[in-house]
């Protein structure tokens, strides 16, 4: 296969308007894809999750943004290229580490800490038809998920994980409540509380997504 030379991605770009609060926009445009270094894959994306993290940088509400960007934390894809020889992870589905900087200390990250997408600190971000990525910084897809329900997974479980099992210590038998259950980052912090045995209530405006969350593993619900 023919590898592309060029690839479409969504661009922070600082808005014209002198309206308040700023909305800054987003354009695609179409880059030039960086020659692959030994330790680099090129991975050709199949799904990206948007999170509300876009949103405030739009607004300028988040540190560190730097127009001209990519945008994007989450994504997930085939590896079709790669700067190491005979890479065994070539042709494999995998899913992107949403951050880097976070090396040692299982608690909490290192000050050189930093998110994909909209800054700088990593210069790249995952809303782009092919992206350039570090080796060691992509995670094999098990068969049973598809690219969309994987893209879906690592800013908000990486948040869910921190909340629920770091700093709220869930143990198997205690009793949680998790409200807005309709958000990404609280229907996976009760997946990971149902599995680690709690019993795991829930809040909703909606008697739909209470169902859910009841089908999924919750044991009750309230609006």
């Amino acid at each position: 296969m023919a590898l592309p030379s060029t690839t479409r991605a969504l661009v922070l770009q600082k808005s014209s308007s002198s309206k308040k609060p700023a909305y800054d926009d987003v354009v695609l445009v179409e880059r030039q894809i960086p020659e692959l270094k030994p330790g680099e894959v090129l991975v050709k994306t199949g799904a990206v999750a948007l999170n509300h993290r876009e949103i405030w940088i739009r607004k300028r509400m988040y540190p560190g943004i730097v127009f001209g960007s990519v945008l994007g934390a989450d994504g997930a894809g085939t590896v079709v290229a790669s700067g190491t020889e005979n890479d065994i992870l070539v042709n494999k589905r995998v899913f992107l580490t949403p951050s880097r900087g976070w090396d040692k200390d299982p608690i909490a990250p290192e000050s050189t800490f930093g998110i994909l997408g909209g800054g700088s600190n990593p210069p790249i971000g995952t809303f782009s038809e092919y992206i350039v990525v570090e080796r060691d910084q992509v995670i094999p897809i098990p068969d049973h998920l598809s690219d969309v329900q994987a893209a879906a997974w690592p800013l908000g479980a990486v948040t869910a994980w921190r909340a629920a099992m770091v700093n709220g210590e869930v143990e198997a038998g205690q009793n949680v409540l998790i409200t807005g259950i309709g958000g990404g980052v609280a229907l996976i912090a009760m997946q990971l509380c149902v599995a680690k045995g709690a019993s795991v209530y829930v809040t909703s405006g909606s008697e739909e997504k209470i169902e859910k969350a009841v089908q999924a593993g919750a044991k009750g619900g309230y609006i």
